[in-house]
């Protein structure tokens, strides 16, 4: 791995690894905030620029998916583009019947699961332990 696959890898390791273990922890707290959201159109708006301009970053960087540590920052650029596009481009009602459908306790745990498992999976490439 290059040093910059090695940054990133180490950078989103440590931060899926606490975002996931935060949903865990948290997920009743993040379902009240992730609610209200969509009715602050201004915010979506700024937040689908931000991740957008962050996915092509990303993408531009590393175009190609495969399993492989710079395969998974690819995807998790590819992931960032298409929710931020849809996020802009869809109406807001559509973009809050998809908050509606998924900002469930549930999708916190298995997204928080997922997350740490990811991070752990980053972090140890980045660091060295795998």
């Amino acid at each position: 791995m290059d040093a910059t696959t090695i940054f990133l890898a180490q950078a989103f390791g440590v931060y899926f690894i606490i975002v996931g273990v935060i949903a865990l922890i948290r997920r009743e707290s993040l379902v009240r905030l992730f609610a209200s959201l969509p009715s602050h159109s201004p915010a979506l708006y700024a937040f689908a620029l931000v991740e957008l301009f962050a996915g092509i970053v990303l993408v531009i960087v590393y175009p190609t998916v495969e399993l492989s540590v710079s395969g998974i920052i690819s995807l998790i650029g590819y992931m960032l583009a298409v929710e931020s596009i849809v996020y802009l481009i869809a109406p807001f009602r559509m973009v809050r019947r998809m908050f509606a459908k998924f900002n469930q306790d549930k999708w916190y745990l298995i997204g928080g699961v997922v997350s740490v498992a990811l991070g752990a999976y980053l972090a140890g490439n980045g660091f060295g332990f795998l």
